[in-house]
């Protein structure tokens, strides 16, 4: 039952109760010839009679009342009764608890354990590169199994949200082939082929939708492509359908699933973890996510899988084309040969040291000169004494001072700064928006070298 009709059901009962008390503090005090009974139902005067029923009706009044501030509350914060039931079972479900913490140990045992041995003085250079691959691969599958949970949690809940914007799509299915092909180097599976093809050959052709989520459904079922293929091909990209619709796919020549096991994961992703299976099945987390981002665009997606022939995903999106003049921009994802910024100075505002000298390193051979800001009030104070400032990269979450309010005031003498925001949080949640406007962009942690030499190149 809503906390609202119980509310009102609680008024009810002590308006029925504030009865009768008055009735028992009448037939003590002031009539104490008459019995009781008389005092609560026969006996009485249109006075006693007036003051119980407003008595009544100003609790039930005040009933309705709270009841209708907690509904306006509950939407204003976008809660629901279903999101709080929902997060109830997420956060009280032992079994999906310990397997998060199973599945977590995994990586973070190769990490620790190839970290500890890195320390080993006569380790050979050939070792020491071998062990930091390791811990690369474990901190990534680490971070995507904490991504694919934090997913499945906003899903779960309702907190996951659609921002449409321009998405040029041949671009974009561009970027994804070039960042793969690196990947099945990094594998091992070179000899794999991957193939592109496009549906529509303008490569500036623009699709309204949410192209973050549109890249992680390919990303996903992409992922999934090469763990499931040893040898023959990927082939992925899209055709129209019809007037209303695009038709995306990812076909590959792998091990394939069993149809019993596929059906179960596109069913729901908790039925995948079970005695039988690993816990958090990579695979089984990115399709169900997958299918619940295509839904979530507009779409659906469908898949079929035969054992040791492969398996092919396909899903539809919307097809909101929006008609775009060329622009002379950094390509998504493109990488330059060089970036040179001796002439720039970037304030980079962070607390946490190692972070800050992770991004310091990786600016390094662009000779941009760097200033150190380890908290808001120190990035306002820098950028007063120095005009010379040309950027600032402005983590949010700092002592003293937060990157919001810096940023704010940083703007107010200095409106055409340009200010990227580093955060963990995401922009999707409607919360954050609001306190965003006053940044150039955002980046999410953690920063990749590569994305974050492109987004400055946008400003310097």
């Amino acid at each position: 039952m809503k906390i609202q009709n119980r509310i009102l059901i609680y008024a009810l009962i002590l308006s029925i109760v504030y009865w009768v008390i008055d009735a028992v503090i009448d037939h003590l005090i002031f009539f104490k010839d008459l019995s009781f009974v008389q005092i609560f139902m026969t006996s009485l005067s249109a006075e006693t009679l007036v003051t119980r029923l407003t008595g009544m009706a100003a609790i039930i009044v005040l009933g309705l009342f709270i009841s209708s501030m907690l509904n306006i509350d509950i939407k204003f914060h976008g809660i629901t009764e279903k999101q709080r039931e929902s997060k109830s079972k997420l956060s009280h479900d032992p079994n999906l608890l310990i397997n998060l913490s199973y599945q977590i140990k995994t990586p973070l045992n190769a990490i620790v354990g190839f970290s500890d041995l890195l320390k080993d003085p006569k380790l050979s250079q050939d070792s020491k590169k071998n062990y930091v691959n390791h811990i690369y691969n474990s901190g990534k599958y680490m971070l995507e199994l904490v991504n694919n949970i934090s997913d499945i949690t906003k899903i779960e809940t309702g907190q996951l949200y659609v921002n449409k914007s321009e998405c040029q799509v041949n671009k974009l299915l561009d970027q994804i082939h070039s960042q793969f092909s690196g990947i099945l180097k990094e594998k091992g599976k070179k000899e794999i082929g991957l193939i592109l093809k496009t549906g529509i050959k303008d490569e500036n052709f623009t699709l309204l939708t949410d192209q973050d989520k549109l890249k992680q459904i390919l990303v996903n079922l992409l992922e999934n492509a090469i763990s499931l293929t040893d040898e023959g091909h990927i082939e992925f990209g899209y055709k129209q359908k019809d007037d209303l619709f695009l038709e995306f796919y990812v076909k590959d020549t792998g091990s394939g699933l069993r149809m019993e096991r596929l059906e179960m994961i596109m069913d729901h992703f908790r039925k995948v973890i079970d005695k039988n299976m690993r816990p958090f099945d990579t695979v089984a987390l990115r399709i169900n996510i997958s299918k619940q981002l295509v839904r979530m665009l507009g779409g659906k997606l469908t898949a079929e899988s035969k054992l040791w022939e492969g398996s092919t995903f396909t899903f539809t999106v919307p097809l909101n084309e929006v008609e775009v003049y060329t622009k002379e921009d950094v390509m998504m994802g493109e990488k330059v040969d060089m970036y040179l910024w001796k002439e720039k100075q970037i304030l980079i505002a962070e607390d946490v040291e190692s972070n800050f000298i992770y991004l310091r390193e990786v600016l390094r051979s662009t000779q941009v000169q760097i200033h150190w800001a380890r908290n808001g009030k120190e990035a306002v104070e820098i950028c007063k004494e120095n005009n010379e400032i040309d950027l600032v990269l402005m983590d949010i979450l700092m002592p003293e001072m937060d990157g919001y309010e810096a940023t704010r005031l940083i703007k107010k003498s200095r409106p055409e700064l340009p200010i990227i925001a580093q955060t963990a949080y995401s922009l999707e949640e409607e919360d954050y928006q609001e306190s965003f406007k006053y940044f150039e962009q955002y980046m999410t942690k953690p920063i990749w070298s590569h994305d974050l030499l492109n987004t400055l190149s946008k400003y310097l």
